[in-house]
């Protein structure tokens, strides 16, 4: 099953270093399900994600702001989260939509929230490397970085989608907090989809 799970991770990652979308198959054609995210000093109030089912996030947060929803761990396992689409709500230029993410899976405690590690794409020494967020982008400034010429294969580059891989104990919450910018606002949306 291990096995399993990591093949799914590293076949995500090549499509991902190619640029594509590349949501699994069981949800392309599926219906998407609009929830909008609290802001952060709300988190416990956060909407709650379920498992298997294609979610788009809005946040319609200011500049430098964050949004945030939460899963909830039904089991004991470990879980893969998805993230892509990540577009503006009010782009700053009229042609092009400049945009990218941060998307932290964070743990509550009494110190409030903690960025918690989990396997993503990238990394020197192997194709999968731990981080403490996810560095997402708009399709544009994909573009843009990439014909820049920097690194689009490292756990930090900026991708139009990404994968994270965490181990979770039955009843334990997630919250995935989007500090997204384009240099204008904080607002912002993007799907996201959990599965096992």
């Amino acid at each position: 099953m291990r096995k399993v799970r990591m093949a799914a991770v590293l076949a995500l990652a090549a499509c991902l270093a190619g640029g594509s979308i590349c949501f699994p198959q069981e949800v392309q054609a599926a219906k998407v399900k609009k929830i909008t995210a609290v802001i952060e000093k709300n988190y416990l109030k956060a909407p709650k994600a379920e498992m298997r089912v294609l979610y788009e996030i809005k946040q319609d947060v200011k500049k430098g702001k964050s949004g945030i929803v939460s899963f909830t761990a039904p089991k004991k396992g470990t879980y893969i989260i998805v993230t892509a689409k990540l577009s503006s709500l009010k782009p700053a230029s009229k042609n092009k939509d400049l945009g990218y993410g941060l998307l932290y899976l964070n743990r509550d405690s009494t110190a409030g929230l903690i960025a918690r590690k989990f396997v993503t794409e990238g990394g020197k020494k192997s194709k999968t490397s731990k981080n403490t967020k996810l560095v997402l982008c708009t399709p544009d400034y994909y573009k843009k970085w990439k014909k820049a010429g920097k690194s689009i294969t490292g756990k930090s580059s900026p991708l139009k989608q990404r994968t994270a891989t965490l181990k979770l104990e039955k009843d334990e919450t997630v919250y995935l907090q989007m500090k997204y910018t384009n240099g204008r606002s904080g607002g912002c949306k993007y799907r996201i989809f959990i599965k096992q």
